[in-house]
C-alpha cells in the first residue's frame, strides 16, 4: 500500500514498526515518534538498508525521488561492478577520516618545524 503524507503524520505505534511504500522505500517508526526513511535493496543476495533521512525533514516525495535515483543507478550498473550506495557512503566516510588524519599530521609537522626554528633563533642570539 502506498503511503500518504497525511497517513505518515498521523501514524502512531507502541512498538518499532516498519511501513513499506513498495519500490524499496521503507519508513521506520519508533514508539517515541521518530520516523526514519530507508532504501532497502539486495546485493549479492544480501539485504542492505541505506538510511536516507528523517521525517519530516525529508518528505515523502523527496524520499521517493532518492530511492528512484538509487534504483536507477543500480539498474544501470554492471554485475561485475554493482552499485552499492551503502558501500560508497562508507568509503566516503573512510576517505574523509583519512584526509583529516593527513591534515592533522601536516599540522603537527608544521608545529614541530616552527618549534625547531624558534629554538634555532634562541640559540643564535
Amino acid at each position: 500500500m502506498a503511503m500518504t503524507d497525511r497517513a505518515i503524520k498521523s501514524f502512531k505505534t507502541s512498538k518499532k514498526t516498519i511501513l513499506s511504500d513498495g519500490n524499496c522505500l521503507e519508513l521506520e517508526v519508533t514508539p517515541s515518534g521518530i520516523k526514519r526513511w530507508y532504501y532497502r535493496y539486495k546485493i549479492c543476495n544480501k539485504s542492505r538498508k541505506l538510511p536516507l533521512g528523517y521525517y519530516p525533514e525529508m518528505g515523502l516525495m523527496e524520499a521517493r525521488a532518492e530511492v528512484a535515483l538509487h534504483t536507477s543507478k543500480r539498474r544501470n550498473s554492471s554485475e561485475l561492478n554493482p552499485y552499492d550506495p551503502l558501500a560508497l557512503r562508507d568509503q566516503e566516510i573512510q576517505d574523509q577520516i583519512a584526509a583529516a588524519d593527513a591534515q592533522e599530521k601536516q599540522a603537527e609537522l608544521a608545529r614541530i618545524r616552527y618549534a625547531e626554528e624558534l629554538a634555532d633563533r634562541k640559540s643564535v642570539v
